[in-house]
């Protein structure tokens, strides 16, 4: 990996979450062990958006997936394993989702991964929420989505890189600069948050999101 381009290597950025490891399960199993283990991995998180993830116990998982104890066991060793993969999934999807992104203005790769985090809230909710932070359960709110995605790391590299083709000003402290930058994002998405559960239309809620742009380009411009 270049120092110039930090967010070309995704997989640098996968933090705790063992992508290697998973892919190498995948590989070393049956085509029938991957459809039973498929299946218990969707039931899964069907049921911990229904009852949530406390809720949910391992014979609940069983029943849905018509597997037996033993099976599940076999393929998973906890319900945080399940979580942990799913987790490792999404971030994936993410940083795919973030460097196929083509347009070669930072700040609009900036402005792509805050959509992609407004669009996780709505889409999952308060509830899967929770669930899907499990990590972080002690605090489930908003802001662990930067503790569970490493959305530090994904802006210090887009930082880095955009600096360095010219198109952020150069600052002494890039990293305090990053630390600046994720606390405001984190304030902002836990208040948009707030402001979606209270009943705000979706053209107010959209006006909000716009200005979160017009201030990290304030920022950063």
């Amino acid at each position: 990996m270049t120092d110039s381009h930090y967010i070309t290597e995704p997989d640098s950025l996968t933090g705790d979450f063992c992508l290697a490891r998973i892919r190498s399960m995948a590989g070393s199993i049956t085509k029938k062990g991957k459809a039973a283990r498929l299946k218990i991995l969707d039931n899964s998180i069907k049921l911990f958006e229904e009852l949530g993830y406390k809720e949910t116990t391992i014979k609940e998982i069983c029943r849905a997936s018509a597997v037996g104890v033993g099976t599940f066991y076999h393929y998973f060793s906890s319900k945080q394993d399940i979580l942990d993969e799913f987790i490792a999934f999404e971030q994936e999807e993410i940083l795919k989702e973030i460097t196929e992104y083509e347009d070669p203005s930072f700040i609009k790769k900036i402005n792509k991964l805050l959509e992609i985090l407004f669009k996780y809230i709505e889409l999952k909710g308060k509830e899967f929420m929770a669930a899907f932070l499990a990590k972080n359960m002690t605090n489930p709110q908003p802001e662990n989505i930067f503790k569970v995605y490493n959305v530090r790391e994904i802006l210090r590299a887009l930082l880095h890189d955009g600096e360095a083709a010219g198109q952020f000003r150069c600052v002494e402290s890039p990293d305090y600069v990053c630390e600046i930058l994720a606390t405001m994002v984190i304030g902002y998405l836990s208040f948009w948050s707030s402001l979606r559960d209270s009943g705000k239309s979706e053209e107010e809620l959209e006006q909000y999101r716009k200005n979160l742009s017009v201030l990290i380009s304030t920022l950063l411009c």
